[in-house]
């Protein structure tokens, strides 16, 4: 019994922790290390903690939550937001990520950005068009630029049935048209993507395609492949769990 009583006071002040000091972003976010030195990510929310990695600037990372308060670091206001070391999309998008032991890893917001004012290429871009498989289906294209020269790239095919996302494996669910990471070159409006397939191909390849670049604004961004192909690209942040690239 004692062993028992010491085993849970050990563990629910941890649980406690984590239950009172965090809450979802309605909108799950991909925010952009703004600091030039880089972002120190931590094991909790605070200063004191231990540093778990450090993420170079222009790095664009997926969060999940948010601490319940601000808090205040070198005169600037903001929440403390937070990933997990083992999401895909950190591991693919940070050096350093397959080092670290599977843990929530945490980042101060107030030098986290939704764009770059000097380079407004890099993010999270998505496009979206009707499929033609069926009325109510969606073809999604997106594309997420860090300025570590790494892309990472998904197709999907989005279904809504009565309020629904459908696909044959079942609600909620999405089907992958594709998906891949790799690396990018830009000179000015010239764009080279040297990429491999990844996950849901039976043979892993690599592959280069080349486009043209167009930004008309902030949040508007033209690609125009070799091949002919033109997607026209939107600044997203995502505005649901379900649209999250990596579910």
């Amino acid at each position: 019994m004692r062993k028992l009583f010491l085993i849970f006071f050990i563990i629910s002040p941890c649980l406690l922790f984590g239950q009172s000091t965090t809450e979802n972003i309605e909108s799950y976010k991909y925010l952009i290390v703004s600091a030039s030195s880089g972002l120190r990510g931590r094991e909790a929310p605070n200063l004191n903690s231990k540093v778990l990695d450090t993420i170079p600037y222009g790095t664009c990372i997926f969060f999940y939550g948010r601490t319940k308060d601000k808090d205040t670091i070198d005169g600037v206001t903001d929440y403390w937001y937070y990933t997990y070391t083992d999401d895909p999309f950190y591991e693919n998008n940070v050096t350093n990520a397959r080092e670290l032991y599977a843990c929530s890893i945490w980042f101060f917001g107030g030098y986290l950005t939704e764009y770059l004012e000097n380079n407004i290429f890099v993010g999270r871009w998505m496009a979206r068009e009707q499929s033609g498989y069926q009325d109510n289906s969606e073809r999604r294209k997106v594309y997420i630029f860090s300025l570590n020269n790494k892309v990472y790239y998904k197709g999907l095919l989005r279904f809504d049935v009565g309020g629904f996302i459908e696909t044959a494996k079942g609600p909620y669910d999405l089907e992958y048209l594709g998906e891949y990471t790799g690396t990018y070159e830009r000179k000015n409006n010239d764009l080279k993507l040297n990429y491999s397939t990844s996950f849901y191909h039976p043979i892993n390849y690599n592959k280069t395609k080349k486009a043209k670049i167009k930004i008309i604004n902030t949040n508007t961004m033209q690609l125009i492949f070799d091949d002919g192909e033109t997607v026209n690209l939107k600044r997203d942040n995502i505005s649901s769990i379900f649209e999250r690239i990596d579910d």
